[in-house]
């Protein structure tokens, strides 16, 4: 039997593999479909899964906490671009909202990865704010779930106005909020002033800049 890693893994991955035939299907239907709602259904369903199921082993999984994010963008942001500008289902605006806060949050991520010039395993394994959801992050990304099911499912069509405003208020205020956080933590773990940093130019000015964006928010600045 798989050990409780291995497959909420299973699970995140074969999220993220249907992820084409979702959309194809999707298009295909002309909208939200038996086949597409029956994929969506499956994928939720993992998503409510993998994160209990790997806590079981009560372990660690940086490799979950890396691929359980994505597989989630992957599915909302495609599904919103389809949504949105194929079928114009969800407003245009929302989702340019939604994959600027995504290009926003990973963009920040991988800079401070590659100039951090550790590895991934490590770099996961750091468990501040730059690597771990925050709660505000995580209910954006619950409502925009939530909004998806509301476009799927049509008795749940009186949600959709209300849902639209709800999904834009909490991407724009996250995305601020992971920045802030983060500027914290890049600040004070010092990550971009270790000997291993690939870039040490580009890492000291990210590191001053994160300092002055935390010492304004908290009124503690740290010399860079």
């Amino acid at each position: 039997m798989p050990s409780p890693h291995r497959f909420a893994n299973f699970l995140t991955l074969s999220r993220i593999a249907l992820v084409p035939p979702f959309l194809a299907f999707l298009m295909s239907e002309g909208g939200p479909g038996p086949i597409s709602r029956t994929l969506l259904v499956y994928m939720v369903l993992s998503d409510l899964l993998d994160g209990p199921v790997a806590r079981r082993s009560g372990a660690d999984n940086p490799v979950g906490r890396f691929l359980d994010p994505l597989a989630d963008k992957l599915m909302v942001g495609l599904g919103y671009i389809v949504l949105s500008f194929k079928l114009g289902l969800i407003p245009s605006w929302l989702t340019a909202l939604i994959l600027w806060r995504f290009v926003l949050i990973r963009g920040l991520w991988g800079l401070v990865f590659l100039t951090s010039g550790m590895g991934l395993g490590s770099f996961l394994k750091l468990g501040n704010a730059l690597t771990k959801p925050n709660w505000l992050g995580k209910a954006a990304a619950d409502a925009q779930m939530g909004l998806f099911l509301v476009v799927f499912f049509p008795s749940l069509s009186f949600l959709h106005t209300a849902g639209v405003y709800i999904v834009a208020v909490l991407t724009a205020s996250s995305g601020i909020y992971y920045l802030i956080l983060s500027a914290r933590a890049v600040r004070d773990t010092e990550v971009l002033l270790r000997p291993q940093v690939r870039w040490r130019c580009l890492g000291r000015a990210i590191h001053r800049a994160s300092s002055t964006v935390a010492g304004l928010v908290w009124g503690d600045a740290h010399e860079a």
